[in-house]
């Protein structure tokens, strides 16, 4: 298989700018060479942008990703939340029986939600938090 430097060397001796070489000649095989070389830059500039963003993102220290990380766990460790008589989570809403072989009758109330893992402080019943009636 040819190069494209080939190719568009090729195309150029049979352009309309190469007319005094005998065979055919042709305005189209200078726009084709044209809009070759323009693809080229323009794969290049891509490319490059591309090397680019990809440095931006190896910049990222190992330090500063387990910053991160500690600082998410920390928030995530300080929420409490609290289940209410329906079985919904204080803190994402969301139902703990939803997906489960249980109700509410079976008095399910794990200490942390399987939703998004904030830790319980009981199970709100009226303005009361019943840490007695969380699940073991």
């Amino acid at each position: 298989m040819r190069n494209t430097k080939e190719i568009i060397e090729e195309l150029r001796k049979r352009g309309l700018s190469n007319g005094g070489s005998l065979g055919y000649h042709s305005g189209l095989m200078d726009e084709a060479a044209d809009l070759i070389e323009k693809l080229q830059k323009e794969n290049e500039f891509h490319r490059e942008t591309i090397r680019k963003n990809n440095q931006k993102a190896l910049d990222v220290t190992l330090e500063e990703i387990e910053k991160a990380k500690s600082e998410s766990a920390v928030k995530h460790c300080q929420k409490r939340g609290v289940w209410n008589e329906q079985g919904n989570c204080s803190e994402c809403k969301k139902n703990v029986y939803k997906g489960l072989d249980a109700d509410i009758w079976s008095r399910y109330a794990p200490p942390f939600c399987p939703n998004c893992g904030v830790q319980m402080e009981g199970v709100k019943i009226g303005n009361e938090i019943r840490k007695d009636l969380l699940t073991k």
